[in-house]
């Protein structure tokens, strides 16, 4: 089998042009998203015959305001869903994070991707 030396040269042009279409792609989503997380008190959580509709509020601790957040149906889990109704009874403090621009389809209100617990000081 005969291999031209320029092979090589073709190959590492098309790895480098792959890799800078992927670095694109990469770039152009996170251009995109806008990730916030916010710390507060789980006021609510709700129950809903469509798993992706239950909602939760958050009181923020900076400002006292409240932010609304669907739960995502992973159809695996719900971690999430576990850890706002630990936090609720509890009373203790969370961080949620969130895209604003990643609903769970129903309702405008943006789905937790993220929840923490936080330890009583």
């Amino acid at each position: 089998m005969r291999v031209d030396r320029n092979d090589g040269e073709y190959m590492l042009k098309g790895r480098t042009l792959a890799a800078a279409l992927t670095l694109a792609c990469a770039t152009v989503n996170i251009a995109h998203a806008d990730v916030f997380t916010v710390r507060g008190k789980i006021m609510f959580t709700q129950g809903h015959m469509y798993p992706a509709c239950r909602i939760v509020q958050l009181k923020r601790l900076s400002d006292g305001g409240t932010l609304n957040f669907r739960i995502p149906d992973t159809g695996k889990d719900d971690g999430i869903l576990a850890t706002t109704l630990t936090a609720l009874t509890t009373g203790l403090q969370v961080e949620i994070t969130y895209d604003t621009n990643q609903t769970t389809g129903c309702g405008s209100e943006p789905q937790i991707q993220y929840i923490t617990i936080f330890p009583a000081s």
